[in-house]
């Protein structure tokens, strides 16, 4: 295959992939400053998932401070 092929196709690959920003409710937002609350508090390990760039990532530790 030719060089600008294979670029193509790996660009191909990425769109597909591309997930779109999740809107949020005031709901689920207040849900999360619930747990993430609980978690500072309580010491307890959290599992967090972001959006970014059209993928999502996950991370998972403990909380150790929150910045407003």
């Amino acid at each position: 295959m030719l060089p600008e092929h294979l670029t193509m196709i790996k660009e191909w690959k990425k769109e597909q992939s591309f997930i779109k920003r999740p809107k949020l409710d005031e709901w689920q937002l207040e849900d999360f400053q619930l747990t993430i609350s609980q978690a500072l508090n309580e010491n307890k390990p959290v599992q967090i998932t972001t959006w970014a760039n059209g993928e999502i990532v996950i991370t998972e530790g403990l909380i150790q401070e929150v910045d407003k």
